[in-house]
């Protein structure tokens, strides 16, 4: 399979104001998740793979959280009823302040499973676990050619490689160390 990647010199970012309150009482993601799985059950979110490259080096944009430099995939939670492709258009468009056609939804390429009310995901549902706390599915986003995107300002905008990624015990969200391993897949076409 092959993926198309373009310069990340391509790409202009900017800041924006946020219109919403921070995600408005929820100061805390896994309070959320605690709140919604308890009306509602097993959490559903998403995650974004957004890929470019620099000097035909894969790299893989995330998000670091101005206030607890944790960086992590763009994604969020999966509304009631909510299809993924309809909630990765949302999230992208509230996140990146980009509209619906400039960028293309592609494969779904892991499911993670978070078994308990913790920071942990599994690539399997334990067989001790009846119902999963939360599921994370994570697909590749292709970029256009060129775009502007404004990063909210509550963000700001790391464009890692695979080399820095793949081993690297520093990051706080492990699940990030799986990255490259789950886009081997893939021929990649730097463009």
């Amino acid at each position: 399979m092959s993926l198309r990647i373009h310069k990340l010199s391509n790409y202009r970012f900017g800041a924006s104001e946020d219109e919403e309150e921070e995600e408005k009482a929820h100061t805390d993601r896994m309070e959320k998740i605690k709140e919604i799985f308890a009306v509602e059950g097993t959490v559903k979110s998403v995650r974004c793979i957004i890929l470019a490259h620099e000097h035909n080096i894969t790299t893989i944009l995330l998000l670091k959280n101005k206030n607890k430099k944790k960086l992590q995939m763009p994604g969020g939670i999966v509304r009631t009823g909510e299809e993924d492709e309809a909630a990765i258009k949302r999230i992208l468009t509230k996140k990146f302040r980009i509209v619906e056609g400039e960028f293309d939804i592609g494969d779904h390429v892991a499911t993670w499973y978070r078994p308990q009310f913790s920071e942990y995901l599994y690539p399997y549902l334990p067989a001790h676990i009846t119902q999963a706390k939360e599921i994370e599915k994570w697909y590749i986003v292709m970029l256009p050619e060129k775009a502007h995107f404004n990063i909210q300002s509550k963000n700001e905008l790391s464009a890692l490689q695979f080399i820095q990624i793949h081993n690297n015990v520093e990051y706080q969200e492990k699940t990030l160390l799986y990255i490259p391993a789950i886009m081997s897949k893939y021929d990649f076409t730097f463009e």
